[in-house]
């Protein structure tokens, strides 16, 4: 017969209340009919058992995390590469997508989202649908502002859809924040040549020469010849 340690009492074969205090009372008797509660038969207290269980539950939840928002992530980044690479642009455009709704948490790799951003943009431009190849150069932009790349890369968008303000405005702004990189006054040039602008063209063929850096200077020579004879017609 057990009777139980708080309110003394008889508890029943089989109950884990007691009936009279509602005291948890599973566990075995001992010698003088009391319950002996179970910390004390295991020896080890509840409390640590239960820390021990959430630890390994939040071990559990990390494992999970790390699988589905960075190694997956990456996984489908890679193989929306591959497949940009191999020219298998729908399947690269799902993959990207993928990447991007899994690289959802504030934590998730930014670098990752840019890249499939710029990679999505430069699908949709190769596919001459510039609307969309913008949208998404607007968006890696916006995540990453000082990354003059991705400046240069909606300015060709907005070139070859025909939006020469906005074009402009984008090769304005990648100098602005490389003034001393000579490649972007060459690819303002050559934007300045390809809408009749020679003066303005010779200018930043002569500013990328005295420059010297990141060009070949014998393209740049030619062009700047190039430039010079046309706008003598």
């Amino acid at each position: 017969m057990a009777f139980c340690p708080k309110c003394g009492t008889k508890i029943d074969e089989g109950l884990k209340f007691c009936t009279g205090c509602g005291t948890p009372v599973g566990g075995s008797l001992n010698n003088a009919g009391t319950v002996i509660p179970e910390q004390a038969k295991t020896g080890v207290p509840l409390k640590k058992k239960n820390i021990k269980r959430n630890v390994l539950i939040l071990v559990v939840i990390w494992v999970v995390v790390m699988v589905f928002f960075v190694f997956l992530p990456n996984l489908f980044y890679e193989k929306a590469q591959s497949n940009f690479s191999n020219n298998n642009f729908d399947d690269a455009i799902k993959q990207y997508n993928i990447a991007i709704r899994l690289s959802l948490l504030p934590s998730s790799d930014d670098y990752l989202k840019y890249n499939c951003y710029y990679g999505l943009g430069k699908i949709y431009h190769e596919k001459a649908l510039y609307d969309e190849a913008i949208g998404w150069y607007t968006k890696a932009i916006k995540l990453k502002p000082t990354n003059s790349t991705s400046y240069q890369m909606r300015g060709n968008v907005y070139k070859d859809k025909g939006d020469y303000d906005q074009a402009l405005a984008d090769y304005n702004e990648i100098i602005r924040m490389s003034p001393d990189f000579a490649f972007y006054y060459q690819i303002r040039g050559d934007f300045y040549m390809n809408i009749g602008e020679y003066d303005r063209a010779i200018v930043d063929f002569e500013e990328a020469l005295r420059l010297g850096n990141s060009i070949n200077p014998k393209v740049i020579n030619e062009k700047l010849e190039s430039a010079r004879r046309a706008r003598g017609k």
